[in-house]
């Protein structure tokens, strides 16, 4: 399944988004899936006041089949808070849900990014990760936070 995802902001600029999903985008179909994708999002500014924001267009989103972890101590509230800075200087944060608080150090709420899954994770990260500028971004710190949502 693909996916157009419409972010808009409001007087406050706050943001809230739609997503639509839609069928794969392939080599084949990616034109006219487009062209569709465009009539809906003036559609949708045409009932909605909202300014436009961001529009992300997925070519293919993958549904799991995903059980419940039997941890209690398993919560998307356990989050690690990825703090990175991108080759331009500008910092940016992105933060993963259920963080597995067995892999901090003892007496630490920051994850060792050094060696072991830390390092791995980023190496994968620093791989793909982009800042809104589209810079590449460097991982500095991976801490532990509680949220609400």
């Amino acid at each position: 399944m693909g996916k157009l995802n419409l972010t808009y902001i409001d007087h406050d600029s706050e943001s809230s988004t739609v997503g639509v999903r839609t069928v794969d985008l392939t080599a084949g179909n990616i034109t006219a899936q487009l062209a569709l994708q465009a009539t809906l999002q003036t559609a949708i500014d045409g009932i909605a006041n909202g300014a436009l924001k961001t529009r992300s267009v997925l070519a293919e989103t993958e549904e799991l089949a995903a059980t419940p972890p039997a941890s209690g101590f398993v919560q998307r509230e356990t989050k690690w808070l990825v703090s990175g800075v991108d080759s331009a200087g500008f910092s940016t944060t992105l933060e993963i849900p259920c963080a597995d608080l067995a892999l901090l150090p003892s007496g630490s709420g920051v994850l060792d990014i050094s060696a072991g899954a830390g390092l791995a994770f980023k190496d994968a990260l620093e791989a793909v990760w982009r800042s809104q500028q589209g810079n590449a971004v460097v991982v500095n710190t991976v801490i532990h936070v509680g949220r609400n949502i």
